[in-house]
């Protein structure tokens, strides 16, 4: 596991059987250093050709605004590369800041279920 200062961790996994990468994140994304890493450490997987890739929220208790707009230029840069990022798990707070930010469904697609959008992948 990685972390900035113990405020975010990511544990990076690839799911049996696909070209799927799930990142279980844990802390806070917020501005500054944790935010910034989480930007870096994706666009670092996609420059090695990864394109499918989920963010399993479940683990994260807080987003700002500065986080989610660091994940959504990830995802433009992503888009770019022919790839897609999707969430899962998100908890309330951050949902309600997807929401709030106009992320929700026009950026981001979000899942409740892993395999839901491990699934999802095989169908594009």
């Amino acid at each position: 596991m990685q972390a900035v200062e113990n405020k975010i961790k990511i544990e990076p996994r690839r799911r049996k059987g696909s070209r799927v990468f799930v990142l279980d994140i844990d802390g806070n994304l917020s501005a500054g250093e944790s935010a910034e890493y989480m930007h870096g450490f994706i666009i670092s997987y996609a420059k090695q050709n990864v394109r499918q890739m989920v963010l399993n929220l479940e683990g994260v208790g807080y987003a700002d605004f500065v986080g989610l707009e660091l994940l959504a230029a990830a995802q433009k840069r992503m888009r770019r590369r022919g790839g897609e990022i999707k969430l899962l798990n998100p908890r309330p707070r951050v949902l309600e800041m997807l929401f709030k930010t106009g992320l929700f469904g026009s950026v981001f697609t979000v899942y409740v279920e892993e395999d839901k959008v491990v699934g999802s992948f095989a169908s594009r």
